[in-house]
C-alpha cells in the first residue's frame, strides 16, 4: 500500500509540519504549540496561516460607560488595542476604557481602508447599528 501523500501546512519548516491530505484538518504537531504570540491562526484549505501576516483589520471599539464608538484600521490588532487602552492614541485617549465590539479582516489594504471610511460616515454608522442591533440592545 502506498504512503499517504503529504504536503507542507505553511507554518514552520517543511520537514516538521506535514499532514495527511486525506484528513480534513492538519494532524496536530507537537512542535507547533499555540501561544499568545501565535494566535490567531486560520485554516484555508489544508493550510494554516497566521492572521496577522495576511489580514488588514477594520475594528470598532466602544467605551461601555459612555457608549462612545471608534472605528479604526490596523495590521497589528493586538498592539493597536493596547495603544488605545494605554492612552497613546489621541482620538481615544479621553474615552478609555475601550472594548473591541466588532472586527473585519481583509486581504486587500485598499478594501479595508474603504470599509473604514464607510463605517465612519453617517450611513456607515447606521449600517453598523443595524448589524450590531442585538449587541446595542443588550451589551452584556
Amino acid at each position: 500500500m502506498a504512503e499517504p501523500r503529504t504536503e507542507w501546512c505553511g507554518i514552520g519548516s517543511p520537514s516538521t509540519h506535514y499532514h495527511d491530505l486525506r484528513q480534513k484538518t492538519p494532524t496536530p504537531d507537537p512542535i507547533l504549540t499555540l501561544t499568545k504570540e501565535t494566535i490567531p491562526l486560520i485554516i484555508i484549505g489544508n493550510s494554516l496561516f497566521f492572521l496577522y501576516n495576511m489580514f488588514f483589520f477594520v475594528y470598532v471599539l466602544q467605551n461601555p460607560l459612555t457608549k462612545y464608538l471608534y472605528v479604526g484600521f490596523t495590521t497589528d490588532l493586538k498592539s493597536r488595542l493596547e495603544r488605545h487602552n494605554q492612552g497613546e492614541v489621541g482620538s481615544t485617549r479621553n474615552h478609555r476604557p475601550l472594548t473591541l465590539i466588532f472586527l473585519e479582516g481583509y486581504l486587500n489594504k485598499l478594501d479595508a481602508l474603504r470599509r473604514e471610511r464607510y463605517l465612519k460616515t453617517s450611513k456607515g454608522k447606521a449600517v453598523l447599528h443595524v448589524m450590531l442591533q442585538k449587541f446595542f440592545e443588550n451589551p452584556n
